[in-house]
């Protein structure tokens, strides 16, 4: 059995469709397409990946493709076929190895470089930016500007430490909105292994109860379907606070954002978006309504932010 053989049993054994599959890798539907018809193959990196989703050994998904090569090449004893499979099979946990090595030691620069960056900035430096705004401050409020929207923060339940919601409704919206440009045909649905995955990825849960949502999602036991609306614009958030400590020997981040609309009510397009984020952090937000002040606690991870809390907070822009 070939490995694109493998790869459409696993995938299908775990009820994946090619896009999820993409999506758990990184990488286009088209690619795992391709795979599985054998016209190209994955990287080393990525069959570290796949034994991981599917729960196999790298040396499954390796081994036909390791003894069709060698066959390919002369037809030599079975103890020089075993001799070569053994060397192939160290070379790859070797590469394996050395990927795992160059990932880990690259997200450690990225972030002690975003640690010392943030932490280079006091929160007193924060609040005397009103016209003018101090290179560091104009890094993070950047950064969280940015990462308000790509996380969708509007979305995120507000929860204290450790009370992270245990039902599915008050996570769907967020789901959902994090991938929205991902969904393809299947826009307006979600599995429920997706949603188990994507919450038990960036909150401190490990089991949500599965139910339906009012008005919103129809659950039929393995799967959401989303009733007819409209969904929110990606949100505007101001950076107010920000500070750093470490917990449990964790990196963990605490910011104060504000959460602003436009003043207008109309709807901003790519352009808007960057100018209203020039004028942020110049302190002009003569455009902007407050809707609210949240405090947002996280750490990071290779998936991302996890979320600690998400609390509301009383205050005025």
């Amino acid at each position: 059995m070939d490995l694109s053989f493998k790869l459409q049993e696993l995938r299908k054994a775990s009820n994946l469709s090619q896009e999820e599959l993409g999506e758990k890798l990184d990488v286009s539907r088209q690619a795992i397409s391709k795979w599985e018809a054998g016209q190209t193959s994955p990287e080393i990196k990525k069959i570290i990946q796949l034994s991981e989703i599917f729960n196999v050994s790298t040396d499954y998904l390796l081994i036909d493709e390791l003894e069709n090569a060698d066959g390919a090449q002369n037809g030599k004893g079975e103890k020089l076929k075993s001799n070569k499979k053994s060397i192939m099979i160290s070379l790859v946990l070797s590469a394996a190895l050395l990927v795992c090595i160059i990932a880990i030691t690259q997200l450690n620069a990225k972030n002690q470089k975003l640690s010392s960056e943030m932490a280079a900035t006091q929160v007193e430096l924060i609040s005397e930016t009103e016209n003018t705004a101090p290179k560091e401050y104009e890094r993070l409020a950047k950064y969280y500007f940015d990462f308000s929207r790509e996380n969708r923060l509007d979305y995120v339940p507000f929860f204290a430490e450790k009370e992270a919601p245990t039902e599915s409704p008050d996570y769907l919206f967020w789901a959902f909105a994090i991938n929205l440009d991902n969904w393809g045909d299947d826009k307006g649905i979600m599995s429920q292994s997706y949603v188990d995955e994507v919450v038990a990825s960036h909150f401190e849960i490990t089991g949500i109860s599965h139910l339906s949502m009012r008005k919103a999602w129809d659950y039929d036991g393995e799967k959401y379907t989303a009733l007819p609306q409209s969904i929110r614009e990606k949100p505007i958030y101001i950076l107010k606070e920000y500070s750093t400590y470490i917990q449990n020997g964790i990196q963990t981040y605490e910011v104060v954002l504000y959460n602003c609309g436009l003043s207008n009510d109309t709807i901003p397009n790519e352009e808007d978006i960057e100018r209203i984020r020039n004028n942020a952090i110049n302190g002009l937000t003569d455009e902007l309504t407050l809707f609210q002040t949240e405090k947002i606690t996280y750490r990071h991870s290779f998936n991302g932010p996890i979320f600690v809390s998400h609390v509301k907070v009383d205050d005025e822009i």
